[in-house]
């Protein structure tokens, strides 16, 4: 186990979707009971990431809720 071999230090504390073809709200929902902080996912539609980065606004905060 993980935990009994490195302590709580190397818990992970980042979910990630590397190709998930749409957020769900139960995926959310997983990773906020796992304790995840944060989210990285690595496909985004290009339409999407080309308004963001005109606009500036690529960074997003992520709360997914453990209840939904």
């Amino acid at each position: 186990r993980l935990n009994d071999t490195f302590g709580q230090c190397a818990r992970p504390k980042i979910g990630w979707q590397i190709d998930p073809f749409g957020h769900s709200r139960e995926q959310a929902s997983l990773f906020a009971q796992f304790g995840f902080d944060g989210l990285f996912f690595g496909r985004l539609d290009w339409q999407d990431k080309v308004q963001r980065m005109k606009d500036k606004t690529a960074e997003i905060i992520w709360k997914g809720s453990s209840s939904l």
